[in-house]
């Protein structure tokens, strides 16, 4: 029994390191979002910045690209650790799987143009799984505490509208238009700070949601 606990006191260590670590990655990523911004913008526009070459190839943007999926992974792998009995190899190696996904999804995927064939199978996905989710979420609702439920579901609700209007500007005929006609600045900005604002809504009801589901 003591050597258990030992390998617990150890595993909740290592959990909260991980948590720990994975925060302030967060909070760097974020922080150095605004210097590359700048620098951006300093240099004349993200090509200019680039030197023209593709973003994969610029070692400090790949990193930067890549950070905030990185501390995602951690704070899933401590909450692994601490929360659940997942064997240790799986509440590391699962995230971590995704995290490695993430980056040959990034690195080495490349399509040579618009594939309307990818978009229509990946938009039925989409929607099925979006339908399914606000369809569980309502489910889930409880009578006597509504608020987390319907907080989560007007968080899913805000992330599928944000799925919405970028799939509709940028997978077919969307894409067609901006590679025929170039895109409009306009049109982009306003569409930029719409897909902003629907994010914050999602994300800021999905986690108070699920803060008010742990207070009961």
């Amino acid at each position: 029994m003591v050597e258990a606990k030992g390998r617990g006191s150890v595993r909740a260590r290592l959990g909260g390191l991980a948590l720990l670590a994975g925060v302030l990655l967060a909070l760097g990523a974020v922080l150095n979002a605004f210097q590359v911004v700048a620098e951006a913008k300093h240099a004349g526009g993200i090509s200019q910045y680039l030197g023209g070459e593709r973003w994969q190839t610029h070692p400090r943007f790949v990193v930067w690209v890549f950070s905030f999926p990185l501390a995602g992974a951690l704070v899933l792998m401590g909450a692994a650790l601490r929360r659940t009995r997942l064997p240790v190899a799986l509440a590391i190696g699962l995230p971590f799987a995704f995290y490695g996904l993430t980056v040959a999804v990034g690195l080495a995927l490349t399509f040579p143009g618009v594939v309307p064939g990818f978009f229509g199978a990946g938009g039925v996905i989409n929607a099925v799984c979006i339908l399914a989710t606000l369809y569980l979420c309502a489910a889930s609702i409880r009578r006597e505490r509504p608020w987390p439920g319907l907080l989560r579901g007007v968080g899913y609700l805000s992330l599928a509208a944000a799925a919405w209007f970028t799939c509709g500007v940028f997978s077919t005929p969307g894409a067609v238009v901006l590679v025929q006609l170039g895109p409009d600045p306009a049109v982009v900005t306003d569409l930029a700070h719409k897909l902003m604002l629907l994010w914050v809504l999602g994300w800021t009801s999905t986690a108070l949601g699920f803060a008010l589901e742990r207070r009961a």
